[in-house]
């Protein structure tokens, strides 16, 4: 898919999956991935030019977007009695290099 907006174009395709699995009433496991696609097809960045002397970054990915993000988490909970029921869980996650700016120069770790 291509998006054109004002001053430009992008191409974008991806998957989102998700899973959940419960092996246990008192545990749960659930996990995602997805995998983005981005690429400048036209535009023009003023952060572009001053980082890398190019103004138009075609074919970079986008910024703020990672390519690809995972989760997983387990959590457990026990009802005791119908007012005590503890819960405990604990979760991580993964993003792939997520750039700064169209230069896809810097990007946060």
């Amino acid at each position: 898919m291509i998006v054109t907006a004002p001053k430009g174009e992008v191409e974008l395709a991806g998957v989102e999956l998700e899973l959940l699995y419960v092996p246990h009433p008192d545990w749960t496991i659930d996990g995602t991935f997805g995998y983005a696609h981005t690429e400048i097809k036209k535009t023009y960045s003023a952060d572009a030019l001053a980082i890398t002397g190019n103004g138009s970054p075609v074919g970079k990915q986008l910024p703020f977007y990672p390519e690809k993000s995972a989760s997983l988490g387990v959590s457990w909970e026990h009802a005791y009695t119908d007012s005590f029921f503890p819960v405990a869980g604990s979760a991580e996650i993964y993003t792939d290099r997520i750039y700064e700016s169209e230069a896809n120069a810097a990007w946060i770790p």
